[in-house]
């Protein structure tokens, strides 16, 4: 708190002026808080050597910070008790930025049910030669960055969701790769996370925890995903007077969409499933799980298991722990040493569900996921064909059409070679019965499999409709287009045909809705030559 009003007041008005200050802090949170940190860094102590911990809640409807403890005891002199690790220490975040890569990968196109193989992948660095391995299972690259996973075992092809539920390193770094390193940092400084920058040059290890966060900040990036992708500024000051009383400042919110909701809802929906996440926590998956409240979770790790963090939420509360020791040196890392900041994340919010008696309050579900090719819904073997998503998919576009020749992404060869040498392997008779006829470039087998891709840029999604509406739309096929169907409320009100072999094409129409209903359902439908269908739609309201 101090703080903030010496960055708003300067010093010496702090110091000498008899501010009288009303903070958010609430006295009952503050006091669980400190205990569940007191207690748990003794009980880390003895267990894995970590002898330190901060708790910071927020909540995400406002902005308001609710509890902040900064270490285990501010007056603990050996310990540094007086250095706010919540607010002052930049430290490696682990996993805990898994949940924000994933975030832009849905915003992409890619979906929870996307395939991705967690095989022994070597990473090619950017400007380095990285070959594939003969024997890859047996032997490494020096030249190459290969991620491993917490507990050494690598579960061949897996989705997105349970990818990130169970916090898996190789998928996360995969898709760091598809969605683009520069993007994923413009995205987490959009959250207030600026100790992250383009300009560290920092690679594919960001996912797994690259650079340096403070807990406050990844707290209340978190808290945009709670608030359906609405930031609030973050505070701990309601009011401040002067010494005869005036009031010189007081809470006002400022919120501000920062996100689309349907990927934040995605994100949301990933991380309160609890049948995903157990296979991560096993026996302590009750730690995790809170009756008749719906609570999403992502935990973290740092390089050599000098941070431990736990981020869990629900729509009307973010708390974010840290674990681990002020001068950087390691816990032990053993048993459920994993676990080192979620008992003290579970205790608090129990005391928080305790203490507030909120109603329950379950996310706001996804729209539902619509995906065209096999790889995005569940699917790794279409048509016996085993290969790398960068076979089946352009990584800035996974909806749209297949790469005419992958082994163009510097990528392919090694995430390619990884995938068939595990499938060599866990596959009987897959050299006889798979990928028969595959080459470098998309295979007959899958040829004419994509249907044509539709994207409506207008109208936006709750649009209100007026007299005439005009209806603007994308769309992109393998095969050449016959035919693009326009329809209001189930009901044919416009078509285009004559396309002399178009496989692009951009729809621009305009028409008087009739009849216009409170709830509106607006499709564009696109036909190729192959008969096959795309489709997307919209709901505008009248």
């Amino acid at each position: 708190v101090q703080d903030e009003l010496v960055a708003r007041y300067g010093e010496d008005l702090v110091r000498t002026g008899g501010l009288r200050v009303i903070t958010t802090l609430d006295y009952d949170l503050q006091k669980a808080a400190e205990k569940v940190v007191a207690e748990g860094a003794v009980r880390n102590e003895e267990l894995y050597q970590g002898k330190n911990a901060a708790l910071v809640a927020e909540d995400p409807r406002t902005g308001q910070i609710f509890a902040m403890v900064g270490s285990r005891n501010y007056f603990e002199t050996e310990l540094e008790g007086n250095f706010n690790v919540a607010t002052q220490g930049l430290r490696q975040p682990g996993s805990a930025l898994k949940p924000f890569v994933y975030l832009e990968a849905f915003r992409k196109g890619y979906t929870p049910d996307t395939i991705l193989f967690d095989v022994p992948t070597e990473f090619r660095p950017a400007q380095e030669d990285c070959p594939p391995l003969q024997e890859f299972f047996n032997d490494e690259n020096k030249e190459c960055y290969h991620p491993e996973n917490f507990d050494g075992i690598f579960r061949g092809p897996i989705t997105m969701r349970d990818a990130l539920a169970q916090s898996v390193n190789v998928p996360a770094v995969k898709t760091l790769y598809l969605v683009g390193i520069p993007h994923a940092i413009d995205l987490l400084q959009s959250l207030g996370i600026s100790t992250i920058s383009r300009d560290q040059n920092l690679g594919l290890s960001l996912v797994l925890g690259g650079g340096g966060v403070h807990l406050v900040d990844l707290v209340h990036a978190y808290a945009a995903l709670a608030a359906d992708g609405t930031a609030h500024p973050q505070t701990m000051i309601l009011e401040v007077r002067d010494a005869e009383g005036r009031v010189l400042d007081s809470y006002r919110d400022r919120p501000k969409q920062v996100l689309d909701p349907q990927p934040v809802r995605l994100i949301n929906n990933v991380l309160s499933d609890i049948k995903a996440r157990s296979g991560l926590f096993h026996r302590s998956i009750g730690l995790t799980v809170f009756p008749d409240h719906e609570v999403a979770l992502k935990t973290g790790t740092s390089d050599d298991y000098r941070d431990a963090w736990s981020l869990g939420y629900t729509p009307s509360i973010v708390v974010g722990v840290w674990a681990g020791n002020n001068d950087n040196t390691p816990m032990v890392r053993h048993g459920s040493s994993l676990l080192a900041a979620v008992p003290m994340w579970s205790a608090f919010m129990k005391q928080y569900f305790s203490l507030r008696n909120p109603p329950s309050e379950p996310f706001p579900r996804p729209d539902p996921v619509i995906a065209a090719k096999p790889i995005l819904q569940g699917n790794y073997a279409p048509g016996r064909q085993i290969h790398t998503i960068l076979y089946y998919v352009r990584k800035d576009d996974p909806q749209g059409p297949p790469p005419e020749d992958p082994s163009q992404d510097p990528q392919f060869a090694n995430w390619e070679a990884a995938v068939l040498a595990w499938a060599r392997q866990a596959i009987p008779n897959f050299e006889e019965e798979y990928n028969q006829g595959a080459s470098s470039t998309i295979p007959d087998a899958l040829r004419g499999k994509f249907p044509p891709f539709v994207h409506i840029s207008a109208p936006s999604p709750g649009e209100f409709v007026r007299t005439t509406l005009s209806v603007r739309a994308r769309i992109d096929s393998e095969q050449p287009l016959v035919q693009v169907n326009i329809y209001w409320n189930g009901t044919l009100v416009g078509t285009a045909e004559r396309f002399e072999g178009e496989k692009s094409y951009e729809l621009q129409w305009e028409f008087r809705p009739s009849p216009v209903q409170p709830q509106n359902l607006l499709e564009v439908e696109a036909v190729n030559t192959f008969g096959e269908t795309g489709r997307a739609s919209v709901i505008v309201y009248g």
